[in-house]
């Protein structure tokens, strides 16, 4: 039921029983008896839309108010259903001209699949593509990295399918969200390396035929016209997410200072991949330099060929944002000393402290911790940087 302040009451249901006794979805367009009084007690005198569910015999398992087990079920549903709300219409209560939406005088949380307000958020594309004589908006975006979110940010960014089933496009009719995370039947794979790529498509009310939106607004299919468009704009940020992916949210390139120096290689060995130490690393090359006997290579080879990586996989699928980042659970001091002990090794093996200090900036893990590299290299080498 819905009024403003210039029109009177008026009201729309679904009825499922009268679905299947018509045979089709019938809209129905009366005012049931009573909604009238119902609508003053629940609104007032004031504008807006209160929707009412009424003979909800699949959810409400027992009638017996002093059934704590069917009350807690019901109590659950409510909650799915303001979460699926703060989906489907998260546009609606944020932003410019915002409405309030409450489920059972709660109002619901919006959920931002895009992550816009966070600081590492990449917008990749954002264009207007011209489809029977009009513009459709097209924004693309690669969200960060698990390593630049909080717990809490990243659960939530997830939703309720987690992040690989989540990626893909977010089709909106006129801002409502029809479609969350699917690639549109454009040959796409969810694959882990685009689980970063969400590209959202807003559509005007009159183009649900072109997009084969059904009446529940569930699904939307792209014309064949916008395809080739369409599937240009989503290599791009699957590419980009690939990127992002890879390099654990690192930006690769540093100004003045190049390229950071990963700690592990993937090397193919015949029709096998697997993992290697990278010898060029600025420790390990200064332990191998200094060590004088083969035990060091022996413990790197040793390591390299034990890497577990069925269990990092296994891991990983069960709950991406529980890998931690480099030093994320270490005290300060602990990474100090870790630092110091590393600045050290490389100075015994002859490097210079200049050069020290430039090569640590870029180097994993240090090159996340810059502000320490400088203070730390300023302590232990003194004049040597000059």
């Amino acid at each position: 039921m819905s009024a403003t302040a210039t029109s009177s009451l008026a009201a729309r249901t679904w009825d499922l029983d009268h679905v299947v006794r018509v045979g089709g979805w019938q809209l129905l367009t009366t005012l049931p008896s009573g909604d009238r009084a119902l609508w003053h007690e629940l609104h007032g005198d004031q504008s807006g839309t209160v929707v009412l569910w009424r003979q909800l015999d699949r959810l409400v398992v027992s009638p017996d108010p002093q059934n704590e087990q069917a009350e807690r079920h019901y109590y659950t549903i409510a909650d799915r259903v303001a979460t699926h709300l703060g989906i489907i219409f998260h546009r609606y209560v944020t932003g410019p001209g915002k409405i309030t939406i409450r489920v059972n005088g709660r109002n619901i949380a919006p959920w931002d699949p895009f992550l816009e307000s966070h600081e590492t958020t990449q917008v990749v594309t954002d264009e207007a593509l011209p489809y029977r004589g009009e513009l459709i908006s097209v924004k693309s975006f690669v969200l960060p990295h698990v390593s630049r979110l909080t717990t809490q940010e990243h659960i939530a960014a997830g939703g309720r399918r987690g992040w690989a089933s989540q990626q893909g496009f977010y089709v909106y009719r006129n801002r409502r969200l029809i479609v969350s995370g699917s690639w549109l039947g454009l040959g796409f794979r969810r694959e882990e390396l685009t689980s970063l790529a969400r590209i959202r498509l807003d559509l005007p009310n009159h183009m649900d035929s072109d997009w084969q939106i059904d009446v529940r607004k569930s699904v939307a299919r792209a014309p064949g016209a916008l395809v080739p468009e369409l599937r240009r704009i989503a290599e791009v940020v699957r590419m980009r997410s690939a990127n992002v992916y890879r390099h654990r949210g690192k930006v690769l390139q540093r100004a003045g200072q190049g390229e950071v120096v990963q700690a592990w290689l993937q090397v193919v060995r015949g029709t096998k991949i697997a993992y290697q130490i990278n010898r060029q690393h600025p420790v390990v090359a200064a332990l191998l330099a200094t060590s004088g006997s083969g035990d060091v290579e022996a413990m790197v080879r040793l390591l390299e060929e034990t890497v577990p990586v069925p269990l990092i996989i296994l891991n990983h699928a069960d709950g991406p944002g529980r890998q931690a980042a480099p030093f994320e659970e270490s005290a300060p001091d602990a990474v100090r000393s870790v630092l110091t002990d590393v600045v050290r090794a490389m100075k015994r093996s002859g490097v210079s402290g200049r050069e020290i200090t430039r090569r640590l900036v870029t180097t994993e893990p240090f090159s996340d911790l810059p502000d320490l590299v400088q203070e730390v290299c300023t302590q232990e080498l003194g004049q040597e940087m000059t």
